[in-house]
């Protein structure tokens, strides 16, 4: 018997996030935290980027396109781009 305290029902309409990945029709991650990362990703463009910040945009977008591949692929272009650019 599941824990009452532990234990939630969700509705299909709702976002539902389990260890901060949607898990409604398919893996994903939220709308804000992809809109934050494509955020720091234009960022990069705008001054000269630090390794280590290219290094955790880099593992970001890999976690992104293990939960859902043709999603994290999308940002991969624009991080090229802004690094060109630098």
């Amino acid at each position: 018997m599941p824990h009452p305290a532990r234990t939630r029902i969700m509705s299909q309409s709702a976002r539902q996030v389990v260890t901060g990945v949607v898990v409604n029709r398919h893996l994903n991650v939220s709308r804000p935290q992809f809109d934050r990362l494509k955020a720091a990703i234009h960022a990069c463009g705008a001054q000269p980027p630090d390794p280590a910040a290219v290094a955790a945009l880099d593992g970001e977008i890999a976690w992104v396109e293990t939960l859902n591949p043709a999603r994290g692929a999308k940002p991969r272009r624009p991080l090229a781009r802004a690094l060109a650019r630098t």
